[in-house]
């Protein structure tokens, strides 16, 4: 069964979030990434959505932040053409 979603926390303590999030965009069907991070660094974010995450979530964050982008997500996968997946 393929993955649709992953909720990556950047700042990992064995691994490289950014690395994870590199080596997940290169399965197929590769999937959706949203990052986690208490990372204020701009370009940590940016090289996350380098290797394909679609969002970002800054810790802390209320449950409702949390809700509020898994429902953007949800809109955004199914506003995707049949077969897009």
């Amino acid at each position: 069964t393929p993955i649709d979603l992953v909720l990556l926390d950047i700042g990992l303590p064995d691994a490289s979030g950014i690395s994870l999030a590199s080596a997940l965009s290169g399965l197929r069907p590769a999937p959706d990434i949203i990052t986690i991070t208490s990372e204020r660094d701009l370009g940590m974010v940016r090289a996350a959505v380098g290797h394909g995450a679609l969002a970002y979530l800054l810790k802390p964050f209320t449950f409702a932040a949390f809700r509020d982008r898994l429902e953007r997500y949800r809109r955004y996968r199914e506003a995707l053409p049949a077969g897009t997946d």
